[in-house]
């Protein structure tokens, strides 16, 4: 008994695994979307937009949510919102430079903004 896949079984099983992977995107995309619509009413445009390029400061984000206690040592930011909190779980990796860690950012009424970050 032969338990090689043949070149049609793999891309077969390729095309499987990319679909997974692209639905799994889709919906922490749209888990993203959600949060960030809730931020939105939450805060003013200036912090909301604060809140934005701090994340386009980060490589790979996911898991978004609101929480009502931060993780993480407090640190000072250069943004509207002065501060965050940050708990980094990896700190250079093998390579020196792979850093992942979970960020909170307060967003008002006593609620934060956490998501986990890597690059």
């Amino acid at each position: 008994m032969n338990s090689y896949m043949t070149s049609e079984e793999m891309e077969i099983e390729k095309q499987a695994c990319y679909e997974a992977m692209r639905e799994d995107d889709n919906k922490e995309e749209a888990k993203q979307a959600k949060v960030l619509k809730r931020i939105k009413k939450r805060v003013s445009a200036n912090w909301f937009n604060s809140i934005m390029d701090f994340l386009e400061d980060q490589d790979y984000i996911h898991d978004f949510s609101i929480i009502e206690k931060p993780v993480g040592q407090r640190q000072k930011e250069d943004y509207r919102f002065a501060h965050s909190y940050i708990n980094q779980y990896s700190n250079g990796g093998i390579s020196g430079d792979d850093f992942a860690g979970q960020a909170c950012l307060p967003i008002r009424g006593g609620l934060y903004f956490s998501f986990h970050y890597s690059c």
